[in-house]
């Protein structure tokens, strides 16, 4: 792990904290959220897990907006935008995925996110989508 300042580093623990709260308050998951990790300190690299089994990424945009028919490269498009959630009410939201692409961006990561139909990968500056299926 890149060496980070006290509040760089509560911020990218905020960004992961935000995706678990997501994968539990958004997936309507029955199983409820499963993670696991490791980290490889000769590779100062670290892999984690995070699955919900709920209805993913895609379909949850669609409900969002009422809109069954939105593509799925679409919804996850708009999920990585800054500022955009699903959340209603008061409850802030729309940072978490952002300011961890962002994070990956500066320290040479890869993020890499299975969503029923759809997948996304972030390497190198680049995002890329893809249908799965």
């Amino acid at each position: 792990m890149p060496v980070l300042s006290e509040p760089l580093r509560r911020e990218l623990y905020r960004s992961i904290l935000e995706i678990f709260s997501n994968a539990s308050a958004h997936s309507d998951s029955s199983i409820g959220v499963f993670a696991c990790g490791q980290y490889y300190p000769n590779e100062r690299h670290l892999d984690l897990t995070i699955a919900d089994g709920g209805l993913g990424i895609p379909e949850r945009v669609r409900r969002f907006f009422k809109y069954g028919s939105l593509a799925t490269r679409s919804a996850i498009e708009w999920a990585f935008k800054e500022g955009n959630t699903t959340r209603t009410g008061n409850e802030p939201g729309g940072l978490g995925l952002k300011l961890l692409q962002d994070f990956i961006r500066l320290n040479g990561g890869r993020i890499q996110i299975a969503t029923l139909d759809g997948f996304l990968e972030y390497h190198g500056g680049v995002q890329r989508i893809e249908l799965l299926g």
